[in-house]
């Protein structure tokens, strides 16, 4: 991933939202929309060879269950954030600071068990 094209295309785009919006073009408020799409098909065909590392861990029995914890933390973390940032671009900052909270708090729940495990070994390990 480019990382000058992709902070290019962001800035042109808010640049060119902003401009519409100034005007009072209904455009204005499709281009952020649209940007965003296109920033996250970017992501998406650069991150091959994330995935690759993620499926592997998943194949291996040792990693199953922090992977399992690991996939629903960051689909958890990516969605609550998506949902910040739409509710800070409407104006509603508290709102987006109450699905921030709601956020953190629902990945703490799902490390629940992957907190107990390793509590459980500090245990084993101060007994010893």
């Amino acid at each position: 991933m480019n990382i000058y094209a992709v902070t290019g295309f962001a800035l042109l785009s808010c640049a060119a939202a902003v401009i519409l919006k100034k005007f009072g073009d209904s455009a204005g408020y499709l281009i952020p929309a649209a940007a965003l799409i296109c920033l996250i098909g970017s992501a998406l065909t650069s991150a091959s060879p994330i995935g690759d590392l993620i499926r592997s861990l998943g194949s291996d029995e040792r990693f199953n269950r922090y992977y399992t914890v690991m996939m629903k933390a960051m689909g958890v973390a990516v969605l609550g954030e998506s949902a910040c940032d739409i509710c800070k671009d409407c104006g509603e900052n508290s709102i987006s600071n109450g699905v921030e909270i709601c956020t953190k708090i629902s990945i703490i729940i799902i490390a629940v068990p992957l907190i107990t495990d390793i509590m459980g070994l500090a245990e084993e390990f101060l007994s010893q």
